[in-house]
């Protein structure tokens, strides 16, 4: 588990470093886009960071409890904080970042989902000599949903848009279905 662990952490860390490059280039362009600021991320993102000051390990036979910002390495924390920040500026920001904000913020949640995920992954294995609690838990549960929201929001899963620029009913649309078929 930690070799899958560091693999990934490994991976996270690469594509982090090339999306904020990326990111921080965006912020060149100035879009009019014309999106109000996306609220679920920058709760997410002040979740990540808050959730960082829960209890991450705790050392052999209950003795010493440390948060997520002494438990993990000084450049795990820096990068954590670097990718929240690029996430809420792409989130909070509509007017900039380029055409490509959506997909920038999707690699930015993915790698911070990475990083984190690596870290928990070395963690529980034992590696660190230590035992994670409950706050390494909803740290990576909330980069989780803020991956899976910022996923969704590139896709475009949570609503569809007409060639006219109205959204769709997506319920009224079932009827343009042949027969629907239980799974």
């Amino acid at each position: 588990m930690s070799g899958l662990g560091s693999l990934l952490l490994t991976c996270a860390w690469a594509t982090g470093l090339v999306a904020g490059i990326l990111t921080v280039r965006a912020f060149e362009e100035v879009t009019n886009a014309g999106e109000p600021r996306r609220r679920p991320p920058l709760v997410l993102c002040g979740a990540v960071l808050a959730s960082l000051w829960l209890p991450w390990v705790t050392g052999a036979g209950g003795g010493l409890t440390l948060n997520g910002w002494l438990a993990l390495d000084a450049a795990t924390v820096v990068a954590v904080v670097l990718l929240v920040a690029g996430i809420g500026a792409l989130a909070a920001l509509p007017d900039h970042g380029g055409p490509h904000r959506d997909l920038l913020s999707m690699v930015l949640a993915l790698s911070l989902l990475g990083i984190v995920g690596g870290n928990v992954a070395i963690g529980a294995s034992g590696a660190w000599g230590n035992e994670l609690t409950w706050g390494a838990g909803i740290t990576l549960a909330a980069t989780l949903a803020l991956a899976a929201g910022e996923t969704a929001h590139h896709r475009g899963w949570y609503r569809r848009r007409a060639e006219g620029g109205a959204d769709l009913d997506l319920t009224a649309e079932l009827h343009r279905l042949d027969a629907p078929h239980p799974f």
